[in-house]
């Protein structure tokens, strides 16, 4: 596939991954500590769609740029990316401290995008 097609499916599996977050986060703020409420499952289901759709992506684009998984940029994009995918699951077992986790979402995707732009 060529490099414009993995970094579109990147683009868009990321936005599926912080808008689930965000519908999560919402959620646990309207309604602290319930967990079935309408609208998890599609949550769950977007964010794990979202998780497996920027692996495979991310690796695309690695391999067409040519870059080792070893690098340090790359990995902190990967612990990130770990760190995303249980983070759902955070936001609703701690409910209490739904205005903490909007702020650290925020600055993991703020730093995994400094680390893929500036390459650091």
């Amino acid at each position: 596939m060529p490099y414009e097609f993995y970094k579109v499916l990147h683009i868009i599996s990321v936005l599926m991954i912080f808008t689930s977050l965000g519908g999560a986060i919402w959620a646990q703020w309207n309604k602290p500590g319930v967990r079935d409420y309408k609208g998890r499952k599609a949550l769950f289901i977007i964010h794990g769609v979202g998780m497996a759709l920027a692996f495979v992506a991310g690796f695309g684009l690695l391999a067409r740029l040519q870059v080792p998984f070893s690098t340090s940029w790359v990995l902190g994009k990967f612990v990130i990316w770990l760190i995303l995918g249980g983070i759902i699951s955070l936001i609703h077992r701690k409910a209490d401290l739904v205005k903490i986790w909007l702020p650290i979402i925020i600055l993991l995707g703020l730093t995994a995008a400094t680390l893929a732009i500036y390459k650091i």
